[in-house]
């Protein structure tokens, strides 16, 4: 995750360091410190950048990275 906690109106730019052809079928979760599905958005390859919805309200979130070899997992902070 680059820049956290990410400011409001801001873009959650992440960056994946596996195979390329793992993350041909990858896609990534955000998730609510409940555990309430945000939003899902596809990989696009290495560095993706993700625009969070402007209602999203302060707080800390669960970003998943699903891929067909892993599931991996980060905690950010949205101001």
């Amino acid at each position: 995750i680059g820049q956290n906690p990410i400011k409001q109106g801001g873009n959650l730019n992440v960056q994946a360091d596996y195979p390329t052809s793992e993350l041909k079928r990858a896609i990534y979760h955000i998730y609510s410190v409940s555990g309430r599905l945000i939003m899902s958005h596809p990989v696009d390859g290495l560095r993706t950048s993700i625009n969070l919805p402007g209602n999203l309200p302060t707080g800390i979130y669960r970003l998943l990275l699903v891929t067909p070899e892993r599931t991996v997992a980060k905690n950010f902070i949205k101001n």
